[in-house]
């Protein structure tokens, strides 16, 4: 069983893609909480560090979230594509 959702990755892409909880927060229209909770239960679940914060509230990819990243846009992707075969 997964102990992980598609949320979590969508949510864990976007703070990868915009840099900032924040952003990621105002792009999914979520509050930046919900963001944070959101990445530390990935986090917990995959017990790794994704990303790296410093004092200006920046966040960066770890060595484990650089890794992860390239395979969660895949799923994400794949996961459109099956939405899309069943929507035509």
């Amino acid at each position: 069983m997964l102990k992980f959702s598609l949320k979590q990755l969508e949510i864990f892409v976007t703070v990868a893609e915009l840099n900032s909880f924040t952003n990621a927060a105002k792009a999914l229209y979520l509050t930046q909480s919900t963001v944070s909770a959101h990445i530390s239960g990935l986090e917990s679940a995959l017990n790794t560090r994704l990303f790296s914060r410093d004092a200006r509230r920046s966040v960066t990819l770890t060595a484990q979230g650089q890794r992860l990243y390239p395979a969660a846009k895949r799923i994400l992707s794949d996961c459109r594509e099956l939405t899309s075969l069943v929507e035509n």
